[in-house]
């Protein structure tokens, strides 16, 4: 290695050239993140973010699930049954209920109690019904009732269906219908939703957003999407509740965490036993008065009977996941990514500057401030994820890292004839950079040591 001569032109020459080694590289970082060249790496330091213990949510959700089919009661149940759930619930006084059940099936055994099982529901403060998309066309008009929303963007990319199972107007009396389709065409893990489907011309909303909308007091007719970009969920007066972030098939991604998420599970045999108990004085197992003020669900997880999915932490069933859908939207917990411009000027910023710590400093010194001011952005970066839910390039920082020491080290040992520049301008170019560099790394003015 040679030593470093210590007279004040060959130092600022060597602090330009760390400078310039530094520009050249980190342009070169800064278009690998900018085109997207890193984001499948990016995404895999994402997921693993996740598991980092996140501050605890407060429980706005309960999911009865039906987890057994018992062979004296085959599927589908018929309305009575779903009429005990509702008699049960109503005490409860729950904000709002979503019935991720299919009321699509007739026949005397299971539409023979419709009149009571309307009558329950308006009785209740807001019941969310469900529907299915098909692929396949129907030679029979279908007339449904959805609310209807503003489109802005290119629909082409959206997936097209060509009917849908919907339950009746009669039954449904009015309450809200969304779509409870998952999306899911591949093998692959599930990250993303979609929050509406296009059905021949019309854009309908899933079944997620309605419950959603439900739990928000929200206006999906007011509301907007913005393919692309978000979808904007406003109330009756306009204002904006919440900024679902959307790609351009109108799907929001999903987050999985490993911490618990704020949604109560209770079994469907169970709640009708605390139910009962309640009823004839007896404290049950679980305190049913909770259920008062939140959204419940009911929904199937019967494994028998319903195809499980698989996510980042496991098969959920698809409930679940609608569910976990919902309280994303309602906590406002959206992955929110730095925007690109901040970011690059950050990253840029530290590719010129950094480099100079070791020509500037000893060896040592410069190491430990670099690792500092690296493990102070590192720090920020993940503390931003977990109380903010910010996420930063940490991919391109790791890789602009291993090129600022490069540069740096390259700047200082390389022997090699530096850049010559006349002195009047190396004077200028290094007055800037001295400026910025003690602004932004507030360094002193040591010379470096052999």
């Amino acid at each position: 290695m040679a030593v470093l001569n210590k007279g004040p032109i060959e130092i600022e020459k060597r602090l330009l050239l760390a400078s310039i080694l530094g520009f050249l590289w980190g342009s070169a970082v800064g278009i690998f993140f900018w085109v997207g060249l890193l984001n499948a790496v990016e995404e895999k330091i994402i997921r693993l973010e996740e598991l980092l213990p996140t501050p605890p949510k407060a429980s706005q959700f309960i999911l009865i699930e039906i987890d057994r089919i018992p062979v004296d009661r085959p599927w589908p149940w018929p309305r009575l049954e779903y009429s005990l759930f509702l008699r049960s619930l109503i005490p409860l006084t729950p904000q709002s209920v979503v019935m991720d059940i299919l009321f699509t099936d007739r026949g005397p055994r299971l539409d023979s109690f419709d009149e009571t099982f309307r009558s329950l529901i308006n009785r209740l403060n807001r019941v969310c019904f469900a529907g299915a998309a098909l692929k396949t066309e129907t030679l029979v008009p279908q007339q449904i009732f959805f609310e209807k929303f503003l489109v802005r963007g290119d629909p082409r990319s959206l997936p097209k269906y060509g009917s849908v199972f919907w339950p009746s107007g009669d039954l449904t009396e009015g309450n809200p219908v969304g779509i409870n389709n998952l999306g899911v065409g591949t093998s692959l893990k599930l990250r993303s939703i979609p929050l509406f489907f296009q059905l021949n011309e019309n854009l309908v909303p899933s079944l997620s957003l309605v419950a959603s909308a439900s739990r928000m007091d929200a206006s999906i007719k007011n509301s907007e999407a913005r393919l692309n970009k978000a979808f904007l969920l406003r109330n009756s007066s306009g204002q904006i509740l919440r900024r679902i972030p959307l790609d351009a098939e109108g799907r929001m991604q999903l987050r999985f965490k490993h911490s618990q998420s704020g949604i109560t599970h209770i079994k469907y045999d169970d709640f009708l036993l605390y139910a009962d108990q309640m009823a004839r004085g007896i404290k049950p197992a679980f305190d049913l008065h909770l259920i008062h003020g939140k959204q419940v669900w009911l929904g199937l997880t019967d494994p028998a009977v319903v195809n499980w999915v698989q996510t980042d932490i496991g098969k959920m069933s698809p409930v679940e996941i609608k569910i976990e859908a919902t309280r994303q939207i309602v906590q406002g917990d959206f992955l929110r990514r730095i925007p690109k411009g901040a970011s690059f000027a950050l990253l840029f910023l530290l590719a010129i500057l950094a480099p100079r710590l070791f020509v500037r400093c000893n060896l040592m010194k410069a190491c430990w401030l670099f690792f500092m001011v690296l493990a102070i952005v590192l720090g920020l970066a993940v503390s931003g994820f977990v109380f903010f839910n910010l996420a930063f390039p940490l991919a391109s920082l790791f890789l602009l890292s291993l090129g600022i020491i490069l540069c740096g080290l390259s700047a200082r040992y390389w022997k090699f004839h530096v850049i010559n520049l006349t002195p009047p301008h190396l004077e200028k170019v290094e007055a800037i950079l001295e400026r910025i560099e003690k602004k932004y790394l507030h360094n002193g003015p040591h010379r470096p040591h052999p």
